[in-house]
């Protein structure tokens, strides 16, 4: 990956949607489009950080704080292409998490959370969600959290064990 800089990064389900360079640049954006809390009551101009991201986080989002701003082309495509065809449910099973389907989705336990906290993984959008510590992700995000790897060391195993088979 290439250009390295300070940022912050917003996700919802997983997807990302925005990069912010500082945490007053970010409650802007979160003020302007995440715009109603849960009660459906404007999020006044002046309300803190800690507040905006409370609410966000309720509605799927996630932030992250990374040093890539920029990625080549050929990287945001081996990304796009690993996110749309790697299958969340086939790695959370890869790495002991025993997937249940409830639904359309599937449930397993929470790789963020020390308890028996049960994730939802929604296949149709390669996303996950714990609904007890608010964490959301993808592939990437949830093979992180299990085996403690690198963004890169990641991108490169999904790739190595489901693109390139």
């Amino acid at each position: 990956m290439t250009e390295s800089k300070p940022t912050i990064q917003i996700f919802r389900y997983g997807n990302a949607i925005a990069d912010t360079p500082n945490e007053e640049t970010l409650r802007e954006w979160l003020v302007d489009n995440v715009p109603y809390n849960a009660d459906g009551e404007p999020i006044p101009r002046n309300t803190p950080l800690t507040e905006c991201l409370e609410i966000a986080r309720k509605r799927g989002y996630t932030f992250y704080e990374a040093s890539v701003t920029s990625v080549s082309s050929e990287d945001a495509s081996r990304l796009g292409r690993i996110l749309s065809e790697v299958d969340i449910v086939e790695v959370a099973a890869n790495l002991g998490f025993k997937p249940t389907k409830k639904g359309r989705n599937y449930i397993c336990k929470c790789p963020h959370c020390k308890s028996d906290t049960m994730v939802a993984l929604i296949p149709s959008k390669g996303a996950y969600k714990c609904f007890v510590c608010g964490e959301t992700g993808n592939a990437i995000n949830f093979v992180k959290a299990v085996r403690r790897m690198s963004t890169d060391d990641v991108v490169n195993y999904l790739e190595s064990k489901y693109i390139n088979r």
